[in-house]
């Protein structure tokens, strides 16, 4: 297990680094022509799609060389990673063109909008909120679904409102990734990983 994560990290990392480059040396360069545009100089931009190329070879790497991934990891999990995946890249690329061509914000509005409630639909709506104890409040499922598109939609535009300071958006994102793995170990869902009744033909839930 541990092998298999440190090597993902590794992989990870140069191919960031690598991206990155290619980025610095080739990619779009944000122009300080706007108001809202504080930075004394240009600066190259769309790092983003550094982490993209790391995240992509990780789970690739992990997906056809990795024991752990293959025999431990629950089905359904497999599939929600994948799923969360699918909709973060056309974000990372409205991204991408947005550095390069400078999108209307309404058009953007109406991409984030679209790709947060399709997100919420495929991936499923967050409907039960438990308060302790036997308190449980159950909402609609429109209201589920329309309550967990507003959330993916808040904190898209919360990291692109951060992303002009250097470090802050992704700091910001780390803390929240490290503290959403404690609840779920906290809850014992370790990443949608099987029980050990798998190894005698049954899987568990997670």
């Amino acid at each position: 297990m541990f092998q298999d994560l440190l090597t993902v990290v590794i992989v990870a990392l140069v191919a960031s680094l690598i991206a990155c480059r290619l980025i610095i040396w080739f990619g779009p360069v944000d122009h300080p022509n706007m108001p809202r545009k504080q930075h004394g100089q240009a600066t190259r931009t769309s790092g983003g799609l550094g982490i993209g190329v790391g995240y992509a070879a990780a789970m690739l790497l992990l997906l056809n060389y990795s024991s752990v991934w293959q025999y431990e990891v629950n089905p359904h999990g497999e599939r929600l990673l994948w799923m969360s995946a699918a909709f973060s890249y056309p974000l990372l690329m409205i991204g991408f063109v947005d550095d390069a061509l400078d999108l209307p914000a309404s058009l953007k509005f109406v991409l984030y909008s679209l790709i947060a409630i399709a997100a919420a639909l495929v991936i499923g709506p967050i409907s039960v909120f438990p308060f302790g104890g036997d308190v449980v409040l159950v909402i609609p499922y429109l209201a589920a679904v329309l309550g967990t598109a507003l959330w993916i939609f808040t904190l898209i535009n919360c990291v692109n409102f951060m992303d002009g300071a250097n470090g802050l958006a992704m700091g910001c994102v780390g803390f929240g990734l490290v503290a959403l793995a404690c609840i779920s170990l906290a809850g014992g869902r370790r990443a949608a990983l099987r029980s050990p009744s798998v190894a005698r033909g049954r899987r568990s839930a997670f």
